[in-house]
């Protein structure tokens, strides 16, 4: 994976697009997924839900998509291994950062 693209492509830097464009475009680019422009919430369980076929895992690996809520925000991240993810910040573009413990991890399927 180039993760240099996405740290130099202006679509990114700060206070552009959100973390969901990132994940659109590193799954489209690294797994040939192509995720749905908005995705549809079916309930509040989760946030990766409805029109996106996906499983939940108990272990963070490459390719899983990490999910972090909290009652501020949603968050969501593309994982790079077992205890990093790449994800894209509002105020800092994209960075690298350790998978949080609360972290929801999913397999996106096709």
């Amino acid at each position: 994976m180039n993760y240099l693209k996405y740290f130099k492509n202006d679509k990114y830097q700060k206070s552009k697009n959100d973390c969901w464009t990132l994940l659109q475009d590193i799954y489209r680019d690294e797994e040939g997924i192509e995720l749905p422009d908005i995705p549809i919430f079916e309930d509040e369980e989760s946030f990766v839900r409805g029109n996106i076929k996906h499983k939940k895992v108990d272990k963070a690996h490459k390719g899983v998509a990490v999910h972090v809520s909290t009652p501020k925000y949603e968050h969501i991240g593309y994982a790079l291994n077992d205890k990093e993810y790449i994800h894209k910040t509002i105020n800092q573009g994209v960075k690298i950062s350790p998978i949080p413990k609360n972290a929801e991890l999913y397999e996106i399927l096709t």
